[in-house]
């Protein structure tokens, strides 16, 4: 695919700026501001991971644990915009594959 660029010179000749159609630049920003939110989103999750993953080192009773969920609730609601969850059939297995087969541990408050 060839893109129709249209570059600036100055007065030597030497490329300072280059042109690009309106619809490709548009494009392009979108495409720019979706890594940057799915950047965000990565990283609120892996912090409410280690999160869960200082808990569960610290053990303490569920009871005592008042986790800080605002971050990967707001990820997830964004994740859930982009209908990121919609192709997942068998959430369980879906999980044991992030997670490498890691069995969870289950404790009982």
């Amino acid at each position: 695919m060839s893109i129709p660029l249209k570059y600036i010179t100055d007065q030597k000749g030497k490329k300072t700026a280059v042109q690009i159609p309106i619809n490709l630049w548009k494009s392009l920003v979108s495409e720019y501001r979706e890594l940057i939110e799915n950047r965000q989103m990565k990283t609120d999750l892996s912090e409410a991971i280690a999160e869960i993953d200082r808990h569960e080192k610290n053990e303490k009773k569920i009871g005592e644990y008042k986790p800080d969920t605002s971050k990967a609730m707001k990820a997830l609601e964004a994740l859930s915009e982009y209908k990121t969850f919609d192709k997942i059939k068998d959430p369980v297995k879906w999980q044991r594959q992030i997670r490498k087969d890691k069995v969870l541990n289950r404790k009982n408050g």
